[in-house]
């Protein structure tokens, strides 16, 4: 058996340096519950900080003095409106910047393709679960092993998109069955947002690798299934509660933004919705990413956000004018997370959650870097 998972997904864990396999573990635990992910999280960023290798880490990291203000502001901003339940979700926070920037600095494209495959491998654990709650009636809506069913879904997005990148690369058929079984994971979760999420990610992805057959594909697609809608309205989930979400969030949003123009400059501190809705574990953010930022961390933080965005995306656009195909599908499958995540975030904050904010920091961990010469160095030192 486990000669086969070798084989499908070229997977080797005894044959990897330590730091990689602490990275594996950390993948392996996305996908594992809440009290376990998190002991693992703090372990490995312990060791981190430990290893030899941190200082080189650190001193290589661009504007690492802008991600340590961003640090201070995270934590020092929840303590002064008492927001104790925001200063925890900051100091977590704080932990997956840290790993983040040490994957990133390990980073090979052997290595990313090797991380891509074990994601895409456990995360069948994942959907075997959630059929087994649909089946046995345990959950209305399934959330396998995370602890919200949007949250699921929105890590269900990412996976897809994985999936699609390994079989682009591989054309390995196992990864089409893993798309499918997760899509039809997605369907018990009763998730809307994640549907054009998915759509997007995918025309991104097709995009920028210039696949135009498959983007006429996938509008045709979208476009039937919009008619599909017009004519059987109950094929969107919970079609008829619709519009009470949208009065709700409409509400949120209102209630977010005045929150935020009370303190326009830091915020008050992450999961500031939450303390603001008196810890209503139904209303934990805005419902909205840039409304929760600004809401959370001011124009100061966001401004911060925006900026590291920004200069990704930047990193992307360099290493795809420079690489070659493998770097640009690298670069194509970050873009369409990145895609996913922003439609998604129209009406929900996604990476909020303990799993989904370490698998989207963890997928951007993965990006192509700047230089071609370096991407180049390293997988001939990989290869070594």
């Amino acid at each position: 058996m486990f000669e086969n998972v070798k084989t499908w997904f070229d997977i080797n864990y005894k044959q990897q340096p330590i730091q990689v396999r602490w990275i594996m573990i950390l993948t392996v635990s996305i996908f594992l519950p809440v009290y376990i992910t998190v002991p693992v999280a703090v372990a490995i960023f312990v060791m981190m900080m430990r290893s030899d290798l941190m200082p080189r880490v650190i001193n290589k990291t661009q504007h690492v003095r802008l991600l340590a203000v961003l640090g201070f502001l995270l934590l020092a901003t929840p303590l002064i409106y008492h927001n104790y339940y925001g200063f925890a979700c900051a100091l977590l926070l704080c932990v997956y910047l840290v790993i983040q920037i040490y994957i990133n600095y390990l980073m090979t494209g052997k290595l990313f393709d090797m991380l891509c495959s074990l994601i895409c491998a456990i995360s069948l654990i994942c959907v075997f679960i959630a059929f087994a709650e649909k089946l046995l009636v345990i959950q209305d809506r399934v959330m396998a092993l995370t602890y919200n069913p949007n949250f699921y879904a929105y890590m269900i997005e990412i996976i897809v998109l994985v999936c699609f990148y390994k079989f682009i690369s591989t054309e390995k058929p196992i990864y089409i069955l893993i798309f499918v079984a997760n899509i039809a994971a997605l369907l018990f979760t009763g998730c809307r947002s994640a549907w054009p999420a998915i759509i997007i990610g995918l025309l991104v992805f097709s995009m920028v690798m210039k696949k135009k057959n498959l983007m006429f594909i996938l509008l045709l697609l979208g476009a039937a299934f919009v008619v599909a809608i017009k004519f059987e309205p109950t094929l969107l989930p919970r079609f008829d509660i619709l519009d009470p979400y949208i009065a709700n969030r409409l509400d949120i949003w209102e209630k977010a933004l005045a929150d935020f123009a009370q303190h326009p400059i830091f915020g008050r501190g992450l999961l500031g919705f939450y303390q603001l809705s008196h810890n209503n574990p139904y209303t934990p953010h805005a419902h909205n990413i840039l409304f929760d930022l600004l809401q959370c961390t001011g124009l100061v933080g966001t401004g911060i956000f925006a900026f590291f965005l920004g200069t990704g995306i930047k990193q992307m656009a360099g290493a795809y004018r420079m690489g070659n195909e493998q770097i640009k599908a690298r670069v194509a499958l970050c873009s369409a997370v990145l895609a996913a995540t922003l439609t998604h975030g129209i009406t929900d904050m996604p990476i909020m959650g303990v799993h989904t904010g370490l698998l989207f920091i963890f997928i951007i961990s993965l990006r192509p870097i700047l230089a071609y010469e370096a991407v180049l160095k390293k997988e001939i030192i990989c290869t070594k």
